[in-house]
């Protein structure tokens, strides 16, 4: 009877212990179950980590790409502004040196052209065109038809002066 008792608690025993292994299995099994959802988790985390990895490098290619064509841009404009500089002082200095003969030349023809009713003309910056009288200043705007018809063909007489090279003839065209 002893050894069956013995045997009762050790049996007993060894089933307790196989509860407690059949509970801490069933845990660790949990517990499995839990780390794989974490270790999927993590993995699709990681891949949405890579994936924003590679855009951002791509961002930050066309970054690159961006400044290199702002640098680029910047020059062409400091490049154009020099070139806008350099035009506008040309034309000034061409305008000051062609507009002074151009008015000269085109005010002796319009003097000839209206029989001295206007004493010359006056071309400015801006183009605005005035007539003088001996008496007074008139703009353009306020002269006939005729006159102004005479006035642009004086203006288009001395620009080809200007442009005709001495001894050279220049075809002369005329039509209604």
């Amino acid at each position: 009877i002893s050894e069956l008792l013995r045997l009762e608690r050790a049996v007993y025993q060894s089933e307790n212990a196989l509860k407690r292994l059949t509970d801490e299995a069933e845990q660790l099994q949990s517990r499995e179950a839990e780390l794989s959802k974490e270790i999927e988790t993590g993995q699709r985390l990681q891949r949405e980590l890579e994936q924003k990895l590679e855009r951002l490098s791509t961002c930050r290619s066309e970054a690159e790409g961006l400044k290199h064509a702002l640098t680029e841009n910047e020059r062409i404009q400091d490049a154009l502004d020099l070139a806008q500089d350099t035009l506008n002082r040309l034309s000034s200095t061409i305008r000051d040196s062609f507009g002074l003969y151009l008015n000269k030349t085109a005010s002796e023809l319009i003097a000839g052209i209206t029989g001295g009713i206007y004493t010359s003309m006056s071309i400015d910056q801006d183009l605005n065109i005035f007539m003088n009288t001996p008496s007074h200043l008139v703009p353009v705007e306020q002269v006939s038809s005729g006159t102004m018809d005479q006035i642009y063909l004086a203006v288009r007489l001395a620009a080809a002066k200007l442009v005709q090279t001495e001894g050279e003839q220049m075809p002369l065209i005329f039509d209604d």
